[in-house]
């Protein structure tokens, strides 16, 4: 995990855009993806291969925190692409929405420029839900690039999403990518999201377990199960390490 905060990772994707850096892409770690780390080599790839990979959900803000022995804040994906619309208005910074349904990622860009006046939408796309065909790829690489994009959004899910950006950070000349999940559907509001109080708890995942219908009830508990088994191995490595540290303290 990347120990930036908010401001601090906003200010490297200032850097990127205006020295026109391409490749970059930033991965918000939360519990679902977590879970599927193990065995899953193409997750393992995008995730080591990544510009940056922040803490956003709650059982990757502990790894982080145990690891580093110092308290990490969380940086949830959906609350930071609203603080870079924000912050990238007056820098004129150019957004490419990508992800979702034709409805959703119109509304999404809709709602931010409501949101943001002067926000520069330079496109939008929502791939179908299928495997793309080469042609089709390459179709909606050339419409992201002519665009002209500073940023580009993504929100396919994950880990679909990140082993995307990983697969495409060689083949789009974007200065930057992120990985926003669920932002797409709680911005265009096909979607609840939670409670500011359960966010601040980081129960945000019970929260779309219980709202998001069966089949996200489903993932998001196997997802907790397979996260709290490595969180109780973490913390009791933590607590076994802490000793030592303190002696060659």
């Amino acid at each position: 995990m990347t120990p930036l905060s908010s401001d601090e990772l906003l200010a490297r994707i200032g850097q990127f855009i205006a020295h026109r850096e391409h490749g970059h892409y930033v991965i918000f770690f939360e519990g679902n993806l977590l879970s599927r780390l193990d065995g899953n080599q193409d997750l393992q790839k995008a995730i080591a291969s990544a510009s940056f990979v922040m803490p956003d959900g709650i059982a990757p803000t502990l790894l982080s925190s145990w690891a580093t022995s110092r308290k990490v804040a969380r940086v949830p994906g959906p609350q930071f692409m609203q603080n870079a619309c924000e912050y990238g208005v007056i820098r004129g910074w150019r957004h490419f929405f990508y992800g979702s349904t034709p409805e959703v990622v119109e509304r999404v860009s809709s709602e931010m420029q409501g949101r943001f006046p002067g926000l520069i939408v330079a496109g939008v796309h929502a791939p179908p839900f299928r495997p793309l065909t080469a042609d089709e790829d390459l179709q909606i690489c050339s419409r992201i690039e002519s665009a002209n994009a500073d940023i580009l959004w993504v929100a396919l899910g994950g880990p679909k999403q990140e082993i995307w950006m990983h697969q495409h950070r060689g083949r789009l000349r974007v200065p930057v990518m992120l990985g926003v999940g669920a932002a797409f559907d709680f911005i265009g509001l096909t979607q609840p999201r939670a409670p500011r109080v359960v966010q601040q708890l980081g129960c945000e995942w019970l929260f779309r377990m219980l709202t998001g219908g069966p089949r996200l009830f489903r993932r998001n508990l196997a997802a907790a199960a397979t996260t709290i088994c490595i969180l109780v191995k973490a913390y009791l490595r933590h607590i076994v390490s802490r000793p030592r540290r303190m002696e060659k303290l």
